[in-house]
């Protein structure tokens, strides 16, 4: 497989604290470095996404998507990946290991799985209406996106609970 140097980073011109871009961009090498073509998005939400964050006190609320599983061996990558972040930036660790792909899509366009649905449809809103994508395709482009009533919100914090 052959390596690219530098990760394709959306601009991230929108986020006005230069730590908080610098910070992202050390987190997004670290995704993009180990998992190259698995990485399908990542998104930041919270409040960098926001422009609201306070350096050293607020975190990166980073939602980094990949094609496939999360293995055992990304663990131990991670676990190494977290220890680097956290001596670099202890107070803006933001990485979380990535969720597949699936966790959006699967379960957003048909309600047999009430949970799958419900968090499905949840990960669209947010992503949506709620995060900046930074790097990778936008999930969500095509999806039809819904309105979040009272009883959806009920049930999606019922369902992750």
């Amino acid at each position: 497989m052959q390596q690219l140097k530098q990760p394709p980073l959306v601009n991230l011109s929108r986020f006005s604290e230069e730590f908080f871009r610098e910070v992202i961009r050390y987190h997004v090498y670290e995704y993009w470095t180990y998992f190259q073509s698995r990485l399908a998005a990542i998104y930041i939400g919270g409040s960098v996404h926001r422009n609201e964050a306070v350096r050293d006190i607020s975190d990166l609320d980073l939602y980094p998507f990949i094609v496939d599983e999360f293995s055992e061996a990304d663990r131990k990558w991670f676990s190494e990946a977290e220890q680097r972040i956290a001596s670099k930036y202890p107070s803006a660790n933001g990485l979380c290991p990535p969720r597949p792909v699936s966790d959006v899509l699967d379960g957003s366009q048909s309600e047999t799985d009430k949970i799958a649905y419900i968090r499905s449809q949840a990960w669209v809103h947010r992503l949506r209406y709620d995060t900046t994508l930074i790097l990778g395709k936008n999930l969500v482009a095509e999806l039809r996106v819904p309105n979040m009533d009272k009883e959806q919100a009920r049930d999606y914090f019922q369902c992750v609970s």
